[in-house]
């Protein structure tokens, strides 16, 4: 078998949920290929975003998972010059922000039974948005 045919066989079992037979396009699958001849597959929002927040509650606790995108967390540098890619984040319950947070994970104590409105965001060293942000709610 030929470099080429079994590239084919590769590229057919890898699109092997796909159907080959779109009447939009003629019955053909497109597959976009780039200026390099590399195939093309596009990022899901998830993995395009530049920040996910994962949380769990326990008790009247909330811990917090910040997974960032080229963001450095540095506290060295606050209110120092801007520098894309640097800074810290800021934590907002209720629309009031409480606090500047230097690390990716945190936990949120002792917050009164209710609903509350969690807003992490990613600021500058300058402490300036980024205008990155998660929100979510809980019910405590």
């Amino acid at each position: 078998m030929t470099f080429f045919s079994s590239l084919l066989v590769a590229i057919k079992i890898f699109f092997s949920d796909v159907s080959w037979n779109n009447k939009e396009n003629g019955g053909v699958k497109l597959i976009p290929i780039n200026d390099h001849y590399e195939l093309v597959i596009p990022m899901t929002n998830a993995q395009n975003k530049r920040l996910n927040i994962k949380y769990t509650l326990k008790d009247q606790d909330i811990y917090v998972e910040c997974h960032m995108k080229e963001f450095i967390i540095t506290k060295a540098k606050r209110r120092l010059v801007k520098q894309n890619g640097e800074g810290h984040l800021h934590l907002y319950i209720n629309n009031q922000k409480v606090d500047s947070i230097f690390t990716s994970a945190f936990i949120i104590k002792s917050l009164p039974i209710g609903v509350h409105k969690i807003r992490v965001e990613l600021v500058h060293n300058d402490d300036t948005s980024y205008g990155i942000y998660e929100e979510f709610e809980v019910k405590l």
